[in-house]
């Protein structure tokens, strides 16, 4: 679902560079949001590999 919605926030900001509109507050958002994505993707992985460990 995070996916999606960075997914749709890139699209606005190309819409606006595309009318000549000042797109740096929301990339500036954008940017923090896939921060925010990337840490969430992590501790889930973290988090799956300690609930189920790969076995070697």
């Amino acid at each position: 679902m995070g996916d999606l919605r960075l997914a749709r926030m890139r699209t606005c900001l190309a819409g606006r560079r595309a009318f000549r509109l000042n797109p740096n507050d929301g990339a500036a958002t954008m940017l923090a949001m896939e921060y925010v994505q990337a840490q969430w993707q992590s501790q889930r992985r973290m988090l799956l590999d300690q609930l189920w460990p790969a076995s070697d």
